[in-house]
């Protein structure tokens, strides 16, 4: 069994067994339900509560008092718990010192879910069901979306968001906005989803083949729902990420050969989709890419140049207080609008701004851990281990949120 993933003991306890497999079917409803954004709410405000908000305090009713031991001996949740408890007492420096203190103690719910998913799944087939679920679900959220912006079924709340890419030739190009509030919200589920569904296709497991089909069509519906967004950081994270770890992972030059010829054509029918179904959107990328040069255009490369603005000056204001910020909007910045107030637009900004040197420290010491034990499963762990193939799907949705989220602030979205 590969060093980044640990079996951990189950209770024998005939109520601790049953509690655990409430907790699973509970744990399946959720990742189900989390791709599916407005659909799952109880409203289409995007501070709404949903069937996720009931059903996370449940798990973790369930889980918490068999996960806390394990909890503290867990190098990365350790880390996690130490950044977010640096961010809640920095908040003290924070403009709205409440809002910022309840937005970081509301990570807490998110890393104890996560480490309630690790110290419960014991068997490989239980963390494969999961991924299955969560795919799944966003294959019904892609299919929605899609369906609903081709104009064949008008679908409530998908694609209720109204913005759009200004091109020179055509005018305006609507973008979708799915089952999300925000572009950058449907970035972070959709990035790791699409990485995720690519490389459990492309894994040495041995699934049905329908199931396995079913992780392309996931990947594809997926990939061109998110293209149709105008949203350059999710398509791009999932592509990096599935060819790196593709690469890294290969046992054999035929293998990597296969799967490569895979991608390609994956990469090819999201293309000839778009192109033929949607050319209105290809001018848009034009304009979004830099190839057509429009007073838009001018509009996305400065909004580029903001995010490096607002990353050097998060840098910056360590010098002035290296305790950090807390957890919320940038201050002490004016940009060419007047703006003084400014969404980090970057996970790693928004964690130096609040966190200070403590969270520049945490981000450090995260990054050599995974980064360690990432080469250990992908190079290392014997090839043969059931647990292998699940740690590279699981590494290739934590590599797309990570690179989504270097252009996105999407902590908070669960």
């Amino acid at each position: 069994m590969p060093p980044a993933i640990e079996d951990v003991p189950a209770s024998v306890h005939p109520l601790a067994m049953f509690r655990n497999q409430v907790a699973f079917v509970l744990m399946a409803l959720y990742v189900f339900m989390l791709p599916l954004g407005n659909l799952a709410r109880f409203s289409e405000e995007e501070s709404a509560f949903g069937f996720t908000t009931v059903l996370l305090p449940l798990i973790l009713l369930l889980m918490l008092p068999s996960t806390i031991l394990p909890l503290v001996r867990s190098k990365v949740f350790v880390i996690l718990a130490l950044l977010i408890g640096w961010m809640i007492v920095a908040s003290m420096f924070a403009m709205e010192a409440g809002v910022a203190a309840r937005d970081s103690a509301s990570l807490v719910l998110y890393l104890l879910f996560a480490a309630s998913v690790r110290y419960s799944v014991h068997k490989p087939w239980r963390m494969v069901l999961l991924i299955a679920v969560y795919c799944l679900g966003a294959f019904v959220s892609s299919f929605l979306t899609l369906i609903d912006f081709a104009g064949i079924v008008d679908v409530p709340r998908v694609n209720e968001v109204t913005a759009s890419t200004y091109t020179a030739g055509i005018g305006n190009v609507l973008q979708v906005s799915g089952a999300f509030p925000r572009r950058s919200a449907m970035a972070e589920y959709y990035g790791p989803i699409i990485a995720m569904s690519a490389l459990m296709a492309l894994s040495s497991m041995r699934l049905p083949l329908l199931v396995r089909l079913m992780f392309v069509a996931t990947a594809i519906a997926s990939a061109i729902s998110l293209a149709l967004t105008h949203n350059r950081a999710g398509v791009m994270a999932a592509g990096i990420i599935v060819v790196a770890i593709v690469v890294v992972a290969s046992t054999s030059i035929g293998k990597l050969l296969k799967a490569m010829a895979v991608i390609a054509v994956v990469a090819v029918t999201v293309s000839v989709v778009i192109t033929q179904a949607f050319p209105e959107v290809w001018a848009a990328y034009k304009v979004l890419l830099g190839i057509e040069d429009t007073a838009y255009g001018g509009a996305v490369k400065e909004s580029d140049e903001l995010r490096v603005q607002l990353f050097w000056h998060a840098v910056h204001s360590l010098a002035r207080n290296p305790v950090g910020n807390g957890y919320g909007l940038l201050t002490g910045l004016t940009w060419d609008e007047g703006w003084s107030e400014f969404d980090s637009h970057s996970n790693l900004t928004q964690v130096i701004w609040a966190g200070g040197l403590v969270g520049i420290g945490c981000l450090a010491a995260l990054g050599w851990h995974i980064g360690r034990r990432s080469w250990r499963l992908l190079r290392r762990a014997k090839v043969d281990d059931p647990w292998r193939p699940v740690g590279i799907v699981l590494l290739g949705g934590v590599g797309a949120v990570v690179l989504v989220g270097l252009t996105h602030t999407t902590i908070s979205n669960g």
